[in-house]
């Protein structure tokens, strides 16, 4: 199954790491599932999953408009933004993701949807 064709969908647990953009601090990735097609599946969306970090930091917009639904929803403490929302405040430095400190990670496949 290739992860391009599927909606992906992350909820993240973080703390106070919303400050000024620069190399984003996460920690180690959690050691490799035993070698079944599942397994390989949900590192690749693991993998996906901090990737996506790292072009949030980078406000790399392009590759998040690759990545994110048109549907999608972005849950703030202060805000709910959809996909254009999110998108804009990332490539205007008004939200800027500096670390995202993840103490748990899994991923999920629901038909052509993952949830990580």
């Amino acid at each position: 199954m290739h992860l391009f064709m599927k909606s992906l969908v992350t909820l993240a647990a973080i703390s106070g790491c919303l400050q000024t953009a620069g190399a984003i601090a996460m920690t180690a990735t959690p050691p490799s599932l035993a070698g079944s097609e599942v397994a390989t599946e949900t590192n690749d969306l693991i993998a996906l999953s901090r990737q996506k970090w790292l072009w949030m930091a980078n406000r790399d917009i392009q590759q998040l408009e690759g990545l994110f639904h048109a549907q999608s929803r972005f849950v703030h403490m202060g805000a709910t933004m959809d996909r254009t929302g999110e998108l804009d405040v990332i490539r205007s430095s008004r939200i800027e993701y500096k670390c995202a400190d993840i103490s748990d990670i899994s991923a999920e496949s629901i038909g052509d949807t993952a949830v990580v």
